[in-house]
């Protein structure tokens, strides 16, 4: 019989391990100049596109596979492929071994992507402990970054050795969150059988769940927050910036490293801004100190644009907690990962569509004009967003008028 009362402490406890594994990243800060050693700015931007629009059409499949499947199962094989892919990038050193390498670990993470925290959040609601996933996700967040720093100063110095070192130590970090899956617990909730059927009406309750009134008003913020972090960290548009600036692979694996730990220290306090300010007030603001630091960006070099940088990674980097939470307050245990990935998917949608223009840029010297166009999009956004938190009340307030006025007459 399954010991329901230790299911909790272990699950947390391996999807604590998990996250420090996953974000063991220790090509952070060198990937960009080991991909240049054999293709253009332009020509990552092509790559970038190409992969990542992959990975965008694996998003929602995998998370209803981790809903109907179950979590242990997912996050086994997404480890696994993420270990080969990294391997792969590692031992070869051409244009399509990059590629081939590149796309099995974005399978990897689209497995990856929602399950995690999908587990957490179920783990904790078996116990009917659902207020303890914020400070859950927060100590997640928290370890990420940590692991992120020291894997980032540990790649940057393996990258002077070696320039290979760094994937091969991200893909041994991979093959531990493999060894850490082992250890999970699936979590007692209701599950559909695998069929074709009910797999795509799976996949479909993804969007049906983020277009409920509840949710509307956070997905320009949510798309503008968690959207813009994607296209800023995981791809050209960071370390090109920060090379436009002055920063080689060194200086970029210590800068980052110093805004990833200013970042868990913020991160931290989530639980408690969270008693101070509502879902909605918090993101939006947000929203707009990140719309300040791509507008910045554009214009200024060293310290100054050291600032920048940091103030858009710190931005996504308290929002992540807070997108989580609010997701998974409003959306059911078995949509739970299937919603994730889909929020993941159309977040990740505006890089694969502008990855080319910022690689053309980027070799042109013109990058500072993509990043101030990314501040006017997030101004724009935190407009939609506000617009549309208040319509409700708009109409509350004219049926009100209207039913005022019918009573006179």
């Amino acid at each position: 019989m399954r010991n329901t009362t230790a299911t909790p402490h272990r699950n947390i406890t391996v999807f604590y391990a998990l996250t420090i594994a996953k974000h063991a990243i220790f090509v952070e800060g060198n990937w960009f100049f080991f991909w240049l050693r054999v293709m253009t700015h332009q020509q990552m931007g092509w790559v970038d596109a190409t992969a990542f629009s992959f990975g965008l059409m694996m998003e929602i499949p995998t998370g209803a596979i981790s809903d109907m499947v179950g979590k242990r199962k997912t996050l086994l094989l997404a480890m696994l492929l993420c270990a080969i892919g990294y391997a792969i990038m590692g031992f070869n050193q051409s244009i399509a071994g990059l590629m081939v390498g590149f796309l099995i670990a974005l399978v990897g993470g689209a497995f990856y992507s929602g399950a995690d925290e999908a587990l957490a959040y179920e783990t904790l609601k078996m116990q009917n402990n659902e207020k303890g996933f914020e400070r859950v996700i927060s100590n997640a967040n928290m370890l990420a970054i940590i692991s992120l720093i020291i894997a980032s100063l540990v790649g940057g110095l393996l990258y002077t050795i070696d320039v290979r070192l760094p994937y091969f130590a991200w893909g041994a970090a991979a093959l531990v969150g493999f060894f850490c899956a082992w250890f999970v617990i699936e979590p007692d909730v209701e599950r559909e059988v695998f069929t074709t059927q009910a797999y795509m009406q799976q996949m479909m309750s993804g969007f049906r769940q983020l277009s409920q009134p509840a949710l509307r008003p956070f997905m320009p913020l949510i798309l503008g927050l968690v959207g813009m972090m994607f296209l800023f960290t995981d791809g050209l548009i960071q370390p090109t910036v920060a090379e436009h600036m002055g920063f080689d692979a060194s200086g970029q694996a210590i800068s980052f490293a110093i805004i990833a730990g200013l970042s868990a220290t913020v991160t931290y306090f989530v639980p408690w801004l969270r008693k101070r300010f509502n879902a909605w007030t918090f993101l939006m603001m947000l929203t707009l100190f990140m719309a300040v630091g791509y507008w910045g960006a554009g214009y200024v070099t060293g310290l100054s644009g050291f600032a920048m940088i940091m103030l858009i990674r710190m931005t996504g980097t308290v929002a992540m907690p807070w997108v989580s939470i609010v997701v998974n307050q409003h959306v059911p245990s078995r949509d739970r990962a299937t919603t994730l990935s889909t929020v993941s998917l159309i977040t990740k949608i505006p890089y694969a569509l502008t990855a080319v223009m910022a690689g053309h840029l980027a070799e042109v010297g013109k990058i500072g004009q993509f990043t101030s166009a990314i501040g006017l999009f997030l101004i724009s956004l935190t407009i939609v967003s506000a617009l549309m938190a208040a319509r409700p009340l708009i109409e509350t307030r004219l049926e009100s008028t209207v039913e005022k006025a019918g009573a006179l007459l």
